[in-house]
């Protein structure tokens, strides 16, 4: 995930603010790991990565109680039905099969006790130096999300890929949003929540 600030707290603010655990899919280097601790949300913090060296960096940041290495297209059966309050998905499901996401998708609402919420680019990422396992496999639409029943919240714009920094993606970024909101097939990411359980 490229470093967003000002979307991330955006993803944070969907979170319950008595969040006791959470477990972080795709936590990559641990950026979201970080803001959550620096927002003190979570007493326990469990990340899961794909890439060893990603998974190594989020260890050393200290800021979960720990990092497994998982491939999360095998679902998540290490796991014990609502086993954390909030399951965090953030920019992963492009990187399954439509069908595999599907079913993580499933597994993330098995897994929480209170919250699912997810990050998802509405189109195909430019990714100039990613990690092989960070290639896009799939497109996902809000019509997709509204259908596994989740809120959404569109972001940005799809015409500015690949703006990550500066003035023009905090202009990109905040005018994106602002014409996202009145059209949705604008947007270039959503954050999508759905409360879970009982």
């Amino acid at each position: 995930m490229q470093h967003r600030p000002e979307l991330e707290r955006w993803i944070v603010a969907e979170l319950p603010r008595d969040t006791q655990s959470i477990l972080d899919l795709g936590c990559g280097v641990g950026r979201t790991g970080f803001l959550l601790w620096e927002e003190g949300i979570g007493r326990e913090r469990v990340g899961l990565e794909l890439s060893p060296d990603y998974a190594a960096r989020a260890r050393g940041l200290g800021v979960y109680d720990r990092v497994d290495e998982a491939d999360l297209s095998d679902g998540l059966g290490q796991f014990e039905d609502g086993a954390f309050d909030v399951v965090l998905c953030i920019d992963v499901l492009p990187h399954l099969e439509k069908d595999a996401g599907r079913r993580l998708v499933q597994e993330c609402e098995r897994v929480a006790r209170r919250r699912v919420v997810m990050l998802i680019p509405l189109r195909k990422q430019p990714r100039a130096r990613a990690a092989p396992t960070e290639s896009d496999r799939s497109t996902w639409t809000l019509g997709d999300l509204h259908q596994l029943g989740y809120d959404t919240k569109q972001f940005g714009s799809k015409y500015t890929a690949g703006v990550y920094g500066g003035r023009r993606f905090l202009l990109a970024f905040y005018v994106g949003t602002l014409i996202s909101q009145l059209f949705p097939s604008f947007a270039g990411e959503v954050v999508a929540a759905k409360s879970v359980g009982s």
